[in-house]
């Protein structure tokens, strides 16, 4: 038998809460009194409750980045009309940067939620009994593709 579990509900809450914070499983293991990745991953197993919770707070903290995401642009739209206005120019590069900042939060937000932030296509297959069986919708899926 090896050692009890260190798992509580309040240190489940406490991950949960640096979950949605942003911050990622394997930050949070690396501080101190957390558990390891290897443990984190046992509490989900043993813990349905505990699983559910933490893809939950990843989800919010998706919104957290396209939050942020939404708001460079802002700032962004912000200091280029400023400078429109009064002649200025924007400084090199400036734009680059924000763009690379932007990019890094969007793809941020489709890791931790890739069905409302990311961009993967999926499809859809009739498995009634009007679909003449996988074969037939092989067939469908393949010719598809030719027509691309």
């Amino acid at each position: 038998m090896g050692r009890p579990s260190k798992y509580t509900e309040e240190l489940a809450q406490k991950i949960c809460g640096l979950i949605r914070e942003g911050k990622s499983e394997r930050t949070i293991c690396k501080m101190p009194g957390m558990p390891t990745t290897l443990t984190l991953r046992k509490w989900k197993d043993d813990h349905p409750d505990f699983l559910t919770q933490s893809a939950r707070a990843r989800e919010e903290s998706a919104e957290k980045f396209n939050d942020d995401l939404l708001e460079l642009q802002d700032e962004l739209n912000d200091q280029l009309q400023t400078r429109l206005m009064n002649g200025e120019d924007f400084p090199k590069g400036a734009v680059e940067a924000y763009k690379v900042l932007m990019q890094e939060k969007a793809r941020q937000a489709a890791w931790r939620d890739d069905s409302r932030y990311g961009n993967r296509k999926t499809v859809k297959v009739d498995a009634t009994d009007d679909a003449k069986g996988m074969a037939e919708v092989y067939a469908k899926m393949l010719e598809a593709q030719k027509d691309d």
